[in-house]
């Protein structure tokens, strides 16, 4: 399997992440480290919601803007340029790769979605897909953008819980914001599929 891309055994879902890292080398298959962990506990999540009382990685499409693997000690860089992500023949690539999907297309982080604009312009994405945006699901990009959970109350940052009030692991409390933000996350997917009424 690819470092970049892995075509799951359904059709409905696909996730368009960043690029393959260090994490995905070792791996050999997108997805992996902290951010693969993140997205395995978003589809447990996001599954019942759609009505898809199983969801996992296997079911689902994993790819990337840029299926280059980057990282400082390989390529002196973390990301592809905006100029590798929009290139023509990138674009082909990843217009290729999501051709089976049928319900929505999450693209998550801002290389993603330079990605996807790519896409919608060149009108190569199947026309029932839905697309949705979210941050980057690594935790640095969920902690970042995601301030709040689903009831409004702010997500403070587990160092400063120790020190004030909780007597839970440091580790503990980064996994409870964690799927707090994740929750959050859900909830912007939902909000992409309920106009066109896929999702009551």
């Amino acid at each position: 399997m690819p470092a970049h891309f892995s075509k799951g055994s359904e059709t409905e879902v696909a996730f368009v992440l960043s690029c393959p890292g260090r994490h995905e080398e070792v791996a050999g298959h997108p997805a992996a480290g902290n951010t693969g962990r993140n997205l395995e506990r978003l589809l447990k999540y996001l599954g019942p919601r759609l009505g898809l009382s199983e969801l996992s990685r296997t079911h689902i499409t994993i790819t990337n803007a840029w299926a280059g693997i980057e990282y400082q000690n390989k390529t002196g860089r973390s990301e592809a340029s905006d100029e590798d992500v929009t290139r023509a023949e990138n674009i082909g690539r990843l217009s290729d790769e999501l051709q089976h999907v049928t319900m929505l297309i999450v693209f998550c982080g801002w290389k993603a979605e330079l990605a996807a604009h790519k896409l919608t312009g060149f009108s190569v994405l199947p026309h029932s897909v839905q697309m949705a945006f979210v941050p980057h699901l690594g935790s640095r990009g969920l902690s970042k953008t995601i301030k709040s959970d689903v009831t409004g109350q702010p997500i403070v940052e587990a160092s400063v819980q120790r020190r004030t009030r909780r007597h839970n692991s440091l580790k503990h409390i980064q996994r409870e914001n964690t799927d707090r933000r994740l929750q959050v996350v859900v909830e912007r997917l939902l909000e992409a599929l309920r106009p066109h009424g896929d999702v009551g």
